[in-house]
């Protein structure tokens, strides 16, 4: 919006205070005042800092005010922060009705701060809370609660929001009824660009395609595992995807057979004529194609047969193209035993950046890319994690009954938690993949108290993907 249409809105809403009587010009000193606080605050927040590209992307009113007071106060601070010289602020504003605003988030992406506003009030005072939000660095870096004197009837006293921008961060995209004892699931565009989705079960994997916004099966390939044959007190698997020189590889490993299965469809397409599809066994479970030091690897390791849990060695082995590993020649780096691990590598490139896990005591712990630990997380964490894009990880909360999804940005090896969210029912685990055109995570879920011996048999499953809107 530019300073003459903001002369307008100024005019319009003393125009406005003008018709709507007594009470709304009651309310206009105390308002212009914090709207003056208001605005002053955003602009010395902002009084050090160069290319400020901002705009307000929430704005609330809980104060019992009426729509038409509220919007007076919106447009006297925006009306400052147009005409402040190192701000470039940008109007989004589309209605406000029902004491919320609306706005148009599709021109976030061209912003770096985006401003929260809520309205509130106690007996004899208005107030505003403000949070600044750094798209930069994905966190709320500023929070100012201001009041000014407001004669009124007491009302509850709420300040600011602690999710302002919720609609910015992680949130489930589709929920799907799922079946029990599923060990995985992996999403991924093939040669043709079509969604193909992986249901991997124990005895299986079921092959899906995403055709006219329907999921059709594709095909259903069984597994024949290798013996020994380890009884287990529960199922655990995981299946990877590694797309390759037109080569589409899927690996599938468990706790209940020491060797992992290898689909390689040599034209980059799951379908069905026998003659592009090659299967092969490796004796580890492999994870992702990394390259460290220069040197390319497929980094994986091994559960502990029977157990839940993996052993405490992470196996490097040198990328052959043709899948076929010789034990003698793997590197090995020892780490505690864990229940998840992930590698993280930036985008398209295989890069190692960083390493995360969960161990056996349900600690978090942070590795740098040359496998020294930097960060051991005190507050006990689920058994599920997964990094996606080398830029996010989400983690699992510690809990048999409802749990919380934390989620990570882990962006040239930092680490720092951005958002979390309530999940309904107990994680099982967290795979990347993708959805329509959404990239995010796959988070499986069943109702505690229904898991038998061998699996959640007659548990309420739910298969959930989460992405991150504004991306």
């Amino acid at each position: 919006m530019n300073k003459k249409i903001s002369l307008r809105w100024v005019i319009f809403s003393i125009f406005i205070l003008v018709v709507a009587g007594g009470k709304e010009r009651i309310h206009a000193q105390g308002l212009s005042e914090l709207a003056d606080k208001t605005s002053q605050s955003i602009i010395d927040f902002f009084n050090d800092k160069y290319n400020i590209r901002t705009s307000i992307t929430h704005f609330e009113n809980v104060s019992g005010i009426p729509d038409l007071s509220a919007q007076k106060f919106y447009q006297l601070v925006i009306a400052e922060l147009e005409t402040a010289a190192k701000i470039s602020f940008t109007d989004l504003l589309v209605n406000f009705s029902q004491n919320k605003g609306e706005f148009n988030l599709n021109q976030v992406i061209s912003l770096n701060y985006l401003i929260s506003i809520r309205l509130s009030r106690n007996k004899t005072r208005i107030g505003a809370g403000i949070s600044i939000f750094s798209r930069t660095l994905d966190k709320v870096i500023h929070v100012k609660y201001l009041e000014t004197l407001f004669e009124e009837q007491e009302t509850d006293m709420l300040n600011t929001t602690r999710y302002p921008f919720e609609g910015l961060g992680f949130s489930k995209i589709i929920e799907l009824d799922a079946q029990p004892n599923l060990l995985d699931v992996k999403s991924f565009l093939d040669a043709d660009g079509q969604l193909v989705i992986l249901y991997y079960f124990p005895e299986e994997v079921e092959i899906y395609k995403l055709q006219e916004n329907q999921l059709k099966k594709n095909r259903t390939h069984p597994f024949k595992w290798a013996r020994p044959y380890y009884p287990t007190l529960a199922n655990e698997g995981k299946a990877s995807v590694f797309l390759d020189n037109g080569m589409l590889v899927l690996t599938f490993g468990n706790n209940f057979s020491k060797v992992s299965r290898v689909l390689i469809f040599k034209n980059g397409r799951v379908d069905p004529d026998p003659p592009n599809l090659i299967e092969a066994d490796v004796d580890f479970v492999p994870f992702r194609h990394i390259e460290l030091n220069g040197a390319q690897y497929i980094a994986g390791t091994r559960y502990a047969v029977g157990k839940n849990y993996f052993e405490g060695k992470l196996i490097l082995a040198p990328y052959n193209p043709e899948w076929k590993f010789q034990d003698d020649s793997y590197l090995e780096k020892d780490v505690p035993s864990f229940y998840a691990l992930d590698y993280a590598t930036p985008g398209d490139s295989r890069v190692l950046t960083s390493i995360h896990i969960v161990d056996r005591s349900y600690k978090y712990k942070f590795y740098a890319d040359n496998f020294e630990q930097l960060v051991v997380e005190g507050k006990e964490r689920g058994a599920s994690l997964c990094c996606f894009n080398g830029q996010w990880l989400a983690v699992s909360d510690f809990s048999s009954g409802s749990d919380r999804l934390y989620f990570y940005k882990i962006q040239g090896g930092s680490r720092n938690l951005v958002f979390e969210n309530p999940v309904d029912g107990e994680i099982v685990f967290i795979s990347e993949g993708a959805w329509m055109t959404a990239k995010g995570f796959w988070v499986y879920t069943c109702k505690p108290g229904a898991k038998n011996a061998s699996s959640y048999v007659h548990a309420d499953c739910k298969l959930q993907f989460w992405s991150k809107k504004s991306e």
